[in-house]
């Protein structure tokens, strides 16, 4: 299963886009699961899921205090840690599929092993040619998020992911070709919301490794991830699962 984690705030016309998009998309929709969260002072969002409730079959719906821009990471790990999925995919709620057939681009991925995948957006698509193995929607294994333990320390978590894994990369990458997610988000976004230009501005530092009040962290999901890569399972323990898979 891919789990879609999708925390959401004031845009309940976003959100329903947004998930409809990911169903409607999918070559497989009965093995997607979206895991939405919102804020629980968010009374325009509260009230349109009650009022039309989503008809899906696998949708979490999770609820938590509002913590501003930078409250974002808790909301993405409260996501991740409720997500059912071998898969776990970024998503945002002004943002939304196009073209059929996305999830066929993890199905022969690994979850038992550790990588970051990813489409690239709208907006983003050929503009940063210069970073390499960046993805503006990142996908990780299941085996990914169990050797952290969590998904972000930072609100703008493409950029922890980026930053953890890919400074320099210590494992594959794989960036989707042909496929790209449609982004509503307005090209000057950041420099018009400060808070939202600060976050920016900080997830740079932590990208370029100039940030001493990330960089422990920085290092401690680093180590955590090469002693999973390095270590990984036995043969024994390989075979051990396979069984039990098929029995």
């Amino acid at each position: 299963m891919i789990s879609v984690l999708l925390p959401s705030r004031g845009r309940p016309d976003g959100l329903f886009d947004a998930m409809e998009s990911i169903y409607k998309y999918a070559s497989r929709p009965m093995q997607i699961e979206c895991v939405v969260r919102v804020d629980d002072d968010d009374e325009e969002t509260l009230n349109a899921m009650d009022a039309k409730p989503p008809e899906y079959d696998y949708l979490k719906f999770l609820t938590g205090p509002h913590g501003g821009f930078y409250g974002l990471a808790s909301a993405w790990n409260e996501c991740a840690k409720a997500a059912s999925g071998d898969y776990l995919l970024i998503f945002n709620d002004d943002s939304t599929f196009r073209q059929h057939g996305w999830d066929d681009f993890l199905w022969d991925k690994d979850p038992k092993e550790i990588w970051l995948a990813g489409f690239m957006d709208s907006l983003s698509q050929g503009q940063r040619p210069d970073i390499e193995a960046w993805v503006a929607f990142p996908a990780i294994s299941r085996a990914f998020y169990e050797a952290i333990g969590h998904l972000t320390e930072h609100c703008l978590m493409d950029n922890w992911l980026y930053a953890i894994y890919t400074q320099p990369k210590i494992g594959p990458v794989y960036r989707t070709k042909g496929v790209y997610i449609n982004h509503d988000r307005p090209q000057d976004i950041m420099r018009t919301m400060d808070v939202r230009w600060r976050a920016e501005e900080d997830a740079i530092a932590i990208r370029e490794g100039k940030s001493k009040h990330w960089k422990a962290l920085v290092e401690r999901d680093r180590r955590l991830l090469k002693e999973a890569i390095s270590h990984g399972p036995t043969k024994e323990e390989a075979h051990e699962a396979e069984d039990g898979n098929h029995s």
